[in-house]
């Protein structure tokens, strides 16, 4: 019986830091974090499926996220909600880069962990829009991530191969050129949509017929590709 309540005033509290951090009430929520077992701070809230800092990153407060990242555990920051994605996923499919840099700066292993799905936060900022967000991360994700090798290689070649397609779709060819420069191959592995880049110039060739109208980069990556399907 006395365990039950326990666990009722634990369930209890959780709810109300999920709500200051949802509020963005920095004071309320230090005075909660203060009231619970330090463990509880890296729990999931029940029946949101979240810890609270991917309820500060959702909310887009970052002045609870910096309190936050301060007091959890590395292994608590990697924690995938319930839809898999680490807090530091949603920052990038965000945009906000703040938020990144601050959870980079305790843990910069949480730039190679994936979405549940097998998508990493650069190949997910780039999928949702970010593009400048996807420079940035590109920069800093270790290559061994990106470019197929002996371990992992069919995700590696998914994240690579999908990283390359939206780069080309999305005009984001600074991207994609340091990619065909990088690992040659990765032109012709298959992103999560079982789609190629070269399928991916393929199909806009129509509108960069001979690549006159790009830039100088530009034409590398046209060329280095369209050499490949000739």
């Amino acid at each position: 019986m006395a365990k039950r309540q326990d666990d009722k005033e634990l369930c209890s509290m959780l709810l109300k830091l999920y709500n200051a951090v949802r509020d963005g009430n920095l004071d309320e929520t230090k005075g909660i974090i203060g009231s619970l077992p330090p463990e509880e701070l890296n729990s999931k809230i029940p029946d949101k499926g979240q810890t609270a800092l991917h309820t500060a990153v959702t909310y887009g407060h970052e002045h609870i996220v910096e309190e936050l990242v301060k007091l959890m555990s590395n292994q608590s920051l990697a924690l995938h909600d319930s839809d898999g994605y680490t807090a530091l996923s949603i920052a990038a499919v965000l945009g906000n880069w703040r938020m990144v840099v601050c959870m980079l700066r305790i843990d910069f292993e949480l730039i190679s962990i994936r979405h549940s799905k097998g998508n990493l936060p650069i190949v997910m900022a780039i999928d949702f829009g970010q593009i400048e967000m996807a420079r940035k991360l590109y920069y800093l994700t270790p290559k061994k991530d990106l470019i197929p090798h002996d371990d992992n290689q069919e995700i590696q070649d998914c994240n690579g191969a999908t990283l390359f397609t939206r780069a080309i779709y999305t005009g984001t060819l600074d991207i994609a050129l340091e990619l065909i420069r990088t690992c040659s191959r990765l032109a012709l592995a298959l992103d999560k949509n079982d789609e190629s880049p070269i399928l991916a110039l393929a199909s806009m060739h129509h509108s960069v017929p001979s690549g006159i109208q790009l830039g100088f980069w530009k034409q590398r990556i046209y060329s280095c590709i369209t050499t490949l399907i000739l």
